[in-house]
């Protein structure tokens, strides 16, 4: 075997297995971002400044981004905005992701939609069962700090409630998590509202994603 052929069998090694039983051996990964107007991009003049617009410039080719973010979802059923009522499952269900980006709960923080910790899980759980398969690779995204604002997120809900929640379920079920808290509090000039990001917010946000995607092949 030559050395040429020797560093492609190598590659397609790599391609092929990686953790979590994720395949690679089709054309590219298919990453859905799911959540709420943060991952829409709200407020932005340009929404491939959104983290998922950032992650399509910053990953290779290997990787296919779907910014499947809807102003004002929240993850509890039974709301007039909860995410399971707008349509979007249907889609993603089509896509077929391999990997699902879930940030949903900050809305879930409002007084008219907060009930308790079970039946926000209760809700998550169901939109998450509607669209992953087996092999699909889940990273639970800890809503992010926020600030006075007008639109009633609280995030002392979120920081108290909402966050532990999330890592308790996750751990149940051997999902993976990023939080951003760290990378993002105290800093109020990364937001064009207190509450959603602005371009360097998303870049903290995007690069943070990046790291912990390139995690998986180390």
């Amino acid at each position: 075997m030559n050395s040429a052929t020797h560093v492609r069998c190598i590659l397609l090694f790599i391609l092929y297995f990686i953790p979590n039983g994720l395949l690679l051996a089709q054309d590219s990964i298919r990453i859905a971002c799911v959540g709420d107007s943060i991952t829409y991009g709200y407020g932005l003049i340009n929404r491939e400044n959104s983290y998922p617009g950032m992650l399509d410039h910053k990953l290779t080719e290997d990787y296919r981004i779907v910014n499947f973010g809807v102003n004002s979802a929240c993850g509890s059923s039974g709301f007039s905005d909860s995410y399971d009522r707008n349509g979007m499952i249907e889609r993603i269900q089509d896509w077929d992701p391999d990997v699902i980006l879930f940030m949903l709960g900050s809305n879930d923080s409002k007084e008219k939609y907060w009930v308790d910790r079970d039946y926000y899980i209760s809700g998550c759980k169901g939109i998450l069962e509607s669209i992953k398969s087996k092999e699909t690779r889940v990273v639970i995204m800890l809503p992010i700090p926020s600030w006075y604002n007008i639109y009633g997120i609280r995030n002392n809900v979120v920081q108290d409630k909402i966050q532990p929640a999330l890592l308790q379920y996750s751990k149940e079920n051997n999902y993976q998590i990023i939080d951003f808290t760290e990378k993002l509090k105290h800093k109020p000039y990364l937001y064009i509202d207190n509450v959603h990001p602005n371009r360097w917010g998303y870049d903290i946000i995007s690069n943070t994603i990046v790291e912990f995607i390139e995690d998986w092949t180390q």
